[in-house]
């Protein structure tokens, strides 16, 4: 069902992928100054400062390759804003720190099997594969899956079509509250609290417990680095919706937030924990150690703890 509505989702969300006129595979690495494309129409999500998410990830990585050092955070503080403007400026850009259409052509550069370095880390953080700026098997399938998906030549060289298939097609959110759609990286669309059961992978320590497929590897990955650490699992808490949460249990935590029998809780249909991206981990039953132990670490694994006053969510931002 939800492959047959890539048509008309694309259409409808103005991803328009065009061609940039790349060789095959074989032919000489991109440039190291160039750009995706002179005259780009394919259309990217908009960054903004405050912004915390993937999408901030991968910008933060391909700086990198400008020369600016930032910790690949996914979090869009002081220091990103200073280097976007920066780099806006240098490329003639109005230095709005704004990373829209203009700033992501000028940013993100051609790649092919021969490339290695900053801006392989960002494509390789957009496709959800090992970041580790080598342009090797994992990358090149996960390219190809996506070229397949999105109706483009399988030639294994990100241009600006693919590009804008890998930066649009990682987890972010368009309209407010029960409309809100996920895009999955293969651009299927579900509803948030409706995911679809093929986007939901269980963990390790509980396989009936359900957690977005592509963070699977990396929840499973924390929680064995806290069990070799502690000598236990990580203790999430208490309920199978403390990671993937429906739309109905997101009612019931709702009300009971309302009610006060409850923790804080978000607006039905606009929980990270309805995209599967959200496990909250009970602090209460964990030591000091082991709470600060996982605070300081679970970004090693693309978590982040993003919600004031819940020590215990932790956030997948990969």
């Amino acid at each position: 069902m939800f492959r047959r509505l890539l048509t008309t989702a694309v259409a409808a969300l103005t991803l328009t992928f065009v061609n940039v006129g790349v060789s095959m595979v074989g032919a000489p690495a991109p440039a190291a100054n160039a750009a995706i494309s002179s005259s780009v129409t394919a259309s990217f999500p908009i960054v903004r400062p405050n912004d915390n998410n993937n999408l901030v990830r991968i910008v933060q990585l391909a700086l990198g390759d400008y020369g600016y050092s930032l910790t690949a955070d996914g979090v869009y503080g002081s220091g990103t804003l200073a280097a976007v403007k920066a780099f806006q400026g240098s490329r003639g850009l109005t230095k709005d720190g704004v990373v829209g259409q203009n700033t992501w052509a000028a940013l993100l550069k051609p790649l092919d099997t021969n490339s290695s370095g900053a801006m392989v880390k960002a494509l390789q953080a957009g496709l959800g594969v090992d970041v580790d700026g080598v342009y090797g098997a994992g990358t090149d399938a996960a390219v190809i899956r996506v070229q397949w998906a999105t109706g483009q030549a399988q030639d294994n060289l990100v241009g600006s079509n693919t590009w804008a298939a890998v930066v649009g097609a990682r987890a972010y959110v368009h309209g407010v509250g029960p409309n809100q759609l996920y895009r999955s990286r293969w651009h299927d669309y579900a509803v948030n609290g409706y995911m679809p059961a093929g986007e939901l992978c269980g963990i390790a320590q509980n396989s009936s417990w359900k957690f977005a497929c592509r963070g699977v590897r990396d929840f499973n990955a924390m929680d064995a680095a806290f069990k070799a650490k502690f000598g236990h699992v990580m203790p999430v808490t208490y309920w199978a919706p403390s990671l993937y949460r429906t739309y109905a249990q997101q009612v019931t935590a709702y009300n009971n937030y309302l009610n006060g029998t409850g923790n804080l809780a978000a607006k039905p249909g606009t929980s990270n924990h309805g995209w599967g991206l959200a496990a909250d981990i009970s602090t209460s039953i964990m030591s000091a150690t082991e709470s600060s132990w996982l605070g300081a670490n679970a970004a090693n694994w693309g978590f982040v703890r993003d919600v004031s006053g819940e020590p215990w969510h932790y956030h997948y931002i990969r």
